[in-house]
């Protein structure tokens, strides 16, 4: 028997029940973890496709990103902006902070 069939049948038995509920949550993180991911990926193309060559430290801050919530109001100010430094992602020229990002 193959070890994915012994797996299933382990599973199958009782009192495994708290396995599957493991193999659930972390299927569940890893697929958030991976749409997390996925958005934060698809802000980097449109700021890039909106404002070109992205700085690599603008890079290194979307893909930084915890909050669903930021990315997903950076991505909705790309349509609007004007610049990188308008979306808190670059520093505006001449700042005391311009290249330390």
């Amino acid at each position: 028997m193959a070890a994915q069939e012994e797996y299933e049948v382990l599973l199958a038995e009782e009192g495994h029940e708290e396995v599957s509920t493991m193999e659930t949550t972390w299927a569940d993180r890893i697929r958030e973890e991976g749409i997390e991911k996925g958005k934060r990926d698809l802000l980097l193309d449109l700021l890039e496709r909106r404002f070109g060559p992205l700085p690599q430290a603008t890079v290194r801050r979307v893909r930084a990103l915890t909050s669903s919530e930021e990315v997903s109001r950076l991505a909705a100010g790309v349509l609007d902006a004007p610049s990188l430094a308008d979306l808190g992602l670059q520093e505006a020229p001449g700042s005391a902070l311009a290249g330390h990002l």
